[in-house]
């Protein structure tokens, strides 16, 4: 199977497309796909689920994915690695720390097929804060970056709301206190 790479430590597209060229693949980067407009079905290590307008999933790195547009659909593909979030300064290892977390999180839920956000309010931030994102991105100046690392920040918070509220998510308990295996 074919993995994807990452070369920069975001990237942000919005496509309309006929039909999903490219055979199941994997990635070696997060990737947030937010359905703008119709309906198919997104396929993640073989299960299926049918999107329609707004939904929104979460392909983690190493996972099969694909999708089979019934019609012309609309997808906004945000790509993020690690490095993204990488900061030198005050802030640097906290940030650093909340990120293992959320990508530890992100990677390690238990992953069934489907949208992942639950509430209406949620979804709504999520589109906001993605046009926020093309729209920077459109209009790229100097303190993008900065701009849209926040950006991403707010809807990582989200999907991890989410993630950790959902049924779908375990967190692993040792009486003994040992968080090697969380490491």
């Amino acid at each position: 199977m074919q993995v994807l790479q990452a070369y920069k430590p975001f990237e942000i597209q919005e496509l309309k497309l006929n039909e999903w060229q490219q055979r199941p693949v994997k990635n070696n980067f997060f990737e947030l796909v937010l359905i703008k407009k119709d309906n198919g079905t997104q396929c993640i290590n073989y299960n299926f689920y049918d999107y329609k307008n707004g939904s929104l999933f979460l392909l983690p790195p190493l996972k099969c994915h694909s999708f089979q547009i019934e019609e012309p659909t609309r997808f906004v593909f945000l790509k993020f690695t690690s490095d993204f979030f990488n900061v030198n300064g005050q802030n640097a290892a906290n940030q650093q720390e909340w990120f293992k977390e959320a990508a530890y999180i992100l990677s390690n839920y238990n992953q069934l097929p489907g949208d992942i956000i639950n509430g209406q309010l949620d979804r709504q931030h999520i589109y906001t804060l993605i046009d926020l994102i093309l729209k920077e991105n459109s209009n790229y100046q100097s303190n993008s970056p900065a701009l849209i690392k926040s950006l991403m920040t707010s809807i990582l918070e989200i999907l991890l709301r989410n993630i950790t509220q959902s049924f779908a998510y375990e967190v692993a308990t040792n009486t003994e206190n040992d968080d090697r295996v969380t490491k």
